[in-house]
């Protein structure tokens, strides 16, 4: 039987990274969107998820002990931004993201939202504003960490996909937002 998360609960998915997953089950979502944390002492919240006070809180409980350093946004849907204004205010962490929603837009994109057809299926959250742009090869570093930020457009949105390496862990690892959007960018 397939291992199902729970809700709220972090748990450690290599050493020096975990996942907490918010409570927003869909046929979009599947169990809920994964928030990731990247980091023992000085961490990074990947996709912080959707504003849902439950998800903050543990989201806050995972990181106590640690640092919230960055708070970077693979994508401006709702299911993945909403949270980090709340989560910024919290910790006093910079909000990281490629830029506001309409940012990277590929052609399909961009005439399917002159048509009025670029919803997305968890819906574009159009008040996201990060603090600060990433741009392709930027790179993020902590004392058990570092981070590159790769962009991939796809037929849909803009993909900030993380390549990081673990302080003792040789090989670089992968995170990409969305599985439907993992499948664009890999194939």
């Amino acid at each position: 039987m397939a291992h199902s998360p729970r809700p709220g609960i972090a748990e450690e998915l290599e050493p020096g990274l975990r996942r907490v997953l918010a409570p927003n089950p869909s046929p979009m979502t599947h169990w809920g969107t994964n928030t990731y944390l990247l980091g023992s002492r000085q961490i990074a919240v990947i996709d912080p998820g959707p504003d849902d006070p439950a998800h903050l809180e543990a989201i806050l409980s995972a990181v106590r002990g640690g640092r919230v350093s960055h708070i970077l946004i693979t994508h401006a849907h709702r299911d993945h931004s909403t949270l980090a204004q709340r989560l910024a205010l919290e910790t006093g962490a910079p909000v990281l993201g490629f830029g506001p929603p309409e940012a990277g837009r590929s052609d399909v994109m961009k005439r399917l939202a002159a048509e009025g057809l670029s919803g997305g299926g968890e819906g574009v959250d159009r008040g996201f504003a990060p603090d600060a742009t990433v741009s392709d090869g930027d790179r993020f570093e902590a004392a058990d960490w570092s981070l590159t930020a790769h962009f991939v457009s796809t037929a849909t949105v803009q993909v900030l996909c993380s390549m990081f390496t673990l302080l003792g862990n040789p090989a670089e690892l992968c995170l990409v937002s969305d599985v439907y959007q993992a499948q664009q960018v890999c194939l």
